[in-house]
């Protein structure tokens, strides 16, 4: 018997000149041809389709953007040149701001160098009677009444203040003055005005009616606590 190294050997030695005919057949022959004519073919049009991409994409980024790029450096030009327009406008504007501003301050030394010797008076008389309504003890606090309520533990008190006008004529007196450095600048002095002012200033001897409430605990004994609305609505808190 031959040996399985043999067989296979004469298998392998049959396939290869099966094959070395079946390549010199005419008609394997025609299709390996028919083959490469069409794969040829196909390459060619892959060239082609290649080449018309690139040329489209070239197209694209070539032609709008291209175009947008110089619409966009004639942009900043212009946008460069309106910077420096504006960069002197400000400028122009900063020296005539401080021309301006340098003869309203001549202008207003001349007045404050000028004004009617009256107005410091009265800013004088001012001073000393917003002195006057700030001295210790302008401050009044009576009492007129009061009631005590056994059930609440409590005591209802009536009390009078002039603090209301004191303050009132304090915020006048400042207003007044206030109103006097104003009248330096003025063109037109206006004694009457000043005269007017002083026969304004707010009474301090109006006093104003506070009701309030202390609590105390049981019959006849002391008051204990005094309710904080009261001290604050007289500002004493």
């Amino acid at each position: 018997m031959k040996k399985l190294a043999e067989v296979t050997a004469e298998r392998v030695d049959r396939l290869e000149k099966l094959s070395e005919e079946l390549e010199r057949n005419p008609m394997v022959i025609e299709i390996r041809k028919a083959e490469a004519e069409q794969t040829q073919a196909e390459r060619v049009q892959a060239v082609a389709r290649i080449a018309e991409l690139n040329r489209e994409l070239e197209a694209m980024s070539a032609g709008p953007i291209l175009g947008l790029q110089v619409k966009l450096a004639g942009l900043d030009a212009e946008r460069k040149k309106l910077q420096q327009e504006m960069d002197a406008e400000r400028v122009r504007m900063l020296q005539r701001k401080a021309s301006l501003e340098g003869r309203i301050r001549r202008e207003q030394d001349f007045l404050c160098g000028s004004y009617d010797p009256k107005i410091d008076e009265a800013i004088e008389f001012f001073q000393k009677r917003l002195a006057e309504f700030r001295e210790p003890g302008k401050t009044s606090i009576q009492r007129v009444g009061g009631r005590k309520n056994l059930f609440t533990e409590r005591k209802e008190i009536k009390l009078e203040s002039n603090r209301k006008a004191l303050l009132s004529a304090i915020s006048f007196c400042q207003d007044a003055i206030r109103r006097l450095e104003v009248m330096k600048l003025e063109a037109v002095f206006d004694p009457e005005e000043i005269e007017k002012m002083k026969s304004e200033i707010p009474d301090i001897s109006v006093y104003e009616e506070i009701e309030g409430v202390k609590e105390f605990k049981g019959l006849g004994a002391p008051m204990v606590h005094q309710q904080p609305d009261l001290l604050d609505r007289l500002g004493l808190r």
